[in-house]
């Protein structure tokens, strides 16, 4: 009995590390850097109500804009859908500044994912 808690357990721990953009918790990758320079490069730049890395709700502490944009870095997505996504997920615009910050400083070679496929996101925070 005990060996089934154990198998379910660990089918479990990786289906959720499955559905998890590369990259997305390694703090030393070069998606992590990119973050860092986010942070550096456009603090101020808003998406909806929220700011990139300055002030009240900060976009680099959102899971899903991290999942999001890990998966727009690795090429899982395509602009446009990554677009949709963070504004859906905002409350904003597809042309806010954060994301267009998030374009202006992709690396070259990233971020040009395909626009066929599944993409998946939770549905934005309730206020209440």
């Amino acid at each position: 009995m005990q060996a089934a808690f154990f198998r379910a357990g660990l089918a479990f721990v990786a289906a959720g590390l499955v559905g998890c953009a590369p990259g997305a918790w390694n703090e030393q990758s070069p998606f992590d850097q990119f973050i860092y320079k986010l942070q550096s490069v456009c603090p101020y730049a808003r998406a909806g109500q929220w700011q990139m890395y300055s002030g009240g709700a900060q976009l680099v502490n959102n899971a899903t804009f991290l999942d999001l944009t890990s998966r727009l870095y690795y090429g899982k997505i395509s602009r446009s859908q990554y677009a949709s996504a963070v504004a859906a997920q905002t409350f904003g615009r597809e042309d806010d500044p954060a994301i267009q910050c998030v374009f202006n400083n992709l690396p070259a070679g990233t971020g040009e994912g395909s626009s066929s496929g599944p993409m998946y996101a939770p549905p934005p925070p309730q206020n209440r």
